[in-house]
């Protein structure tokens, strides 16, 4: 999953970077969406392939997208 989302965010960010489709864009925004899929699609092929580095970056990954915070843990209550 990590590699499919990741190759769609290349794709689109990829489309925009090379002017095929462009709208009002933010630029930072831009590049750290396309950087980001790179390094989806690096992690899950690590992931897939039983690399060490692998959960580390997918860790980061993770706070990175969380702004360094992680998820708060919730207990699940059944209504």
């Amino acid at each position: 999953m990590a590699r499919l989302f990741g190759a769609v965010t290349v794709l689109t960010g990829g489309r925009v970077l090379t002017g095929a489709e462009a709208g009002a864009v933010a630029p930072f925004v831009l590049w750290s969406d396309t950087l980001a899929g790179l390094a989806c699609m690096a992690a899950g092929a690590g992931l897939r392939t039983g690399r060490r580095w692998a959960a580390g970056l997918s860790v980061a990954i993770l706070l990175a997208s969380r702004g360094g915070r992680p998820a708060p843990l919730r207990r699940a209550t059944l209504t």
